[in-house]
């Protein structure tokens, strides 16, 4: 009690943000609606219970597969890997809105330390507070940048609650560096600097531009020691994914050398037309004040530097300034709001290094930063909240849509595919079972022995990671409806008929026909031709699949190629 009376004003925007979190998650829809990245990460964590390595290496993401399995662990303390597994896949959502509720008071507590850590040094209870400002803007910061406001980052299970953690404890350290009176503490932080951000490039790429700030203000020789930490740290945070470094590496060069989303699109590095206009949509306007503050922050600093009339705080407000346009920088290239959060998070030090360097002299001042804190607090709340009403009636309209679709088509069997959101609870445990290579495969099939899920990327439906063709699925069950986000069936063999629309692009397509087994009878036909070297009834049978639209279309028209270049021999 004698801390709270004490330290009162750093609790109160940590328990306004922990708040606001929960009664967002609870207007949100569930997380099975939600399905990625929250299922894939749930599943990858269950790898790790199973002695597996997590399969889900993109982000990379491992940090969050620790965490996820360290609750899963805690929560079955004395149960068998199988047990505890199954426990897992019976109430995944139990499970997620645990791992949710460690990220949620993990960034409140780091930020009220970090608070805590500025007012002991400064002595300065409006430097303390302004480094809690920005956490109020992940309120309303959605997880997909495409689609109406599904869920917030602060209560997803995804690598940005935890990247604001991470965050919060790169700028204390990062003070820590501003304040280091000799050599011995500038080495100290540098050392835990380094482990930070390895521990940061670990939980996601995008924190990738932050390793450039220590290396603007330290030495040379410490310069080679943050890195050769920043690399230790980044493996031993990244060693249970070791066996999968080579697909990492290739997803992230197919990241820097393609103008696309995900290393997809065009070679190059960016998409000149579009980046700026990302810049200007994504970043500028919307944050059009802090973005205010960044350019001020850098004409500013970088006068006095060149007058000579710099302190310390000015070369580190401007390094800071630097850091988010450099942050802002990368994600332009591929863009959603999600990805901005390490440079947001870095407005913790700006704030705090704009105020010493430029207004904690002045006595005046300091009223209207009074002011301008209870303003941008009150405004985050009114925010969020009107966020909240949203959220809930996104999650009335969807659960309406599904269950007008339910009473419509009683009768009907109905497969989910990717999208946000799942078509039910079941199909989002297919989708994270995917992205973890099945590794709980034999568990999944016990308790939802008779579900179907369609890849829409391999244009068929599987059950158990059996192929399952809509030609057999269509004798057992002649009412069969897809569900999902809004897609294209034309260029697969299935015919669809679209029955009702929903939110955020939400459809329901029933399946009327198909010529998937004609065609895969015919591709199958004509690799057997191939192999007799029966070359031109090989490329006859072939280009009968295609025209039937066997699926997928890479792996025909490879085979066409092959077989042409057989017949020109």
């Amino acid at each position: 009690m004698n801390f709270i009376r004490k330290y009162w004003f750093i609790l109160v925007i940590p328990t306004i943000v922990s708040c606001m979190s929960f009664i967002l998650k609870a207007a949100a829809c569930p997380y099975w609606l939600n399905m990625d990245p929250s299922y894939p990460y749930l599943f990858n964590s269950l790898n790790l219970v199973n002695g597996l390595s997590p399969a889900h290496v993109d982000h990379p993401g491992t940090p969050l597969q620790v965490i996820g399995f360290l609750v899963i662990w805690s929560m079955n303390l004395g149960s068998n890997a199988n047990d505890v597994i199954h426990k897992v896949i019976s109430d995944p959502e139990l499970y997620l809105r645990s791992i949710s509720t460690v990220l949620i008071f993990g960034f409140s507590f780091m930020s009220a330390w970090f608070a805590l850590y500025v007012y002991k040094k400064t002595g300065d209870k409006i430097a303390a507070v302004l480094t809690q400002l920005p956490i109020i803007n992940f309120l309303v910061l959605k997880s997909w940048g495409s689609m109406e406001a599904i869920i917030p980052v602060v209560a997803n299970v995804d690598p940005e609650p935890l990247l604001i953690s991470i965050m919060l404890l790169f700028n204390l350290f990062f003070f820590k560096l501003f304040l280091s009176k000799d050599q011995k503490e500038d080495w100290a932080s540098v050392l835990f600097l380094g482990l930070i951000c390895g521990l940061g490039v670990a939980a996601k790429l995008t924190f990738l531009p932050i390793l450039l700030l220590p290396l603007m203000i330290i030495k040379w020789r410490m310069k080679v020691f943050f890195i050769f930490v920043s690399l230790i740290s980044f493996i031993v945070c990244t060693l249970p994914i070791v066996s999968f470094y080579p697909r990492f590496w290739k997803w992230a060069v197919a990241l820097t050398t393609h103008t696309g989303q995900y290393g997809q699109g065009k070679e190059g590095l960016v998409d000149i037309s579009k980046y700026f206009s990302t810049w200007w949509s994504g970043i500028v306007k919307p944050y059009w004040f802090l973005m205010m503050l960044v350019v001020t922050s850098l004409v500013l600093s970088a006068i006095k530097i060149f007058k000579k009339q710099d302190q310390k705080e000015t070369r580190f407000l401007f390094v800071i300034a630097c850091g988010i346009m450099l942050q802002f920088a990368l994600v332009a290239k591929q863009y959603n709001p999600h990805y901005l959060l390490p440079g947001i998070s870095l407005f913790s030090g700006l704030f705090l290094f704009f105020y010493l360097d430029q207004l904690s002299k002045v006595e005046r001042v300091k009223k209207i930063i009074l002011i301008f804190i209870v303003v941008f607090v009150v405004q985050g709340i009114g925010t969020a909240f009107i966020y909240r009403n949203s959220l809930e009636n996104l999650k009335m309209r969807t659960i309406a849509f599904y269950r007008n679709l339910r009473v419509n088509y009683p009768q009907c069997m109905f497969i989910g595919f990717y999208g946000q959101p799942a078509a039910a609870p079941d199909h989002a445990v297919l989708y994270g079972n995917q992205w973890s290579l099945h590794g709980e495969e034999q568990q999944v099939c016990d308790l939802f022995p008779h579900s179907l899920f369609f890849d829409k990327f391999l244009y068929h439906i599987e059950s158990c990671n059996r192929r399952i063709l809509a030609d057999d699925v269509l004798k057992v069950m002649p009412c069969t409806i897809f569900i999902g986000s809004e897609f294209d069936f034309s260029k697969g063999p299935f015919k669809v008929k679209l029955l009702a629309e929903g939110p955020f692009a939400l459809r329901a397509y029933g399946l009327a026909g198909s010529d998937e087994k004609q065609a895969t009878s015919l591709f199958l036909s004509a690799q057997e031709a191939y192999n007799k070297g029966e070359y031109e009834q090989a490329f006859s049978l072939a280009l009968k699949s295609r025209e039937l639209k066997f699926q997928p279309e890479k792996a025909i028209d490879i085979f066409l190629t092959q077989v042409y270049r057989m017949l020109k021999k």
